[in-house]
């Protein structure tokens, strides 16, 4: 996960090994910058760069097999406040995924339904 910015070495490398392998992992990333702006820069000792993680995230999306949260959070109340509210967007998004899990598993229903 990235609250800041799309652009995290450690973060791609561990979105690259869960996109490696479907069978366990389910990739999901949250961001607050438009994906197009994913730094397209060699990352050291890899293969990829974050965009061309971003983008194989994209087209997984398309038949739910990676997930990316990447809501428009509007502008800042206080001015250099991001991280502050990238910070709060994160604690409500996650708040809802796992409680809509939580209960999903409570009652052994499906979480898409």
């Amino acid at each position: 996960m990235d609250c800041c910015d799309i652009k995290a070495p450690f973060v791609a490398g561990q979105l690259d090994l869960c996109l490696q392998n479907p069978q366990v992992y389910t990739p999901v990333l949250v961001g607050f910058n438009p994906t197009h702006q994913a730094r397209d820069e060699p990352i050291p000792g890899c293969s990829f760069t974050f965009r061309s993680v971003v983008q194989r995230m994209e087209e997984l999306a398309k038949s739910q097999k990676a997930f990316l949260i990447n809501p428009a959070v509007g502008p800042e109340a206080i001015s250099g406040s991001s991280r502050m509210k990238g910070g709060s967007a994160t604690k409500i998004l996650l708040e809802v995924v796992l409680s809509a899990a939580h209960a999903a598993a409570f009652t052994h229903t499906p979480i898409t339904q």
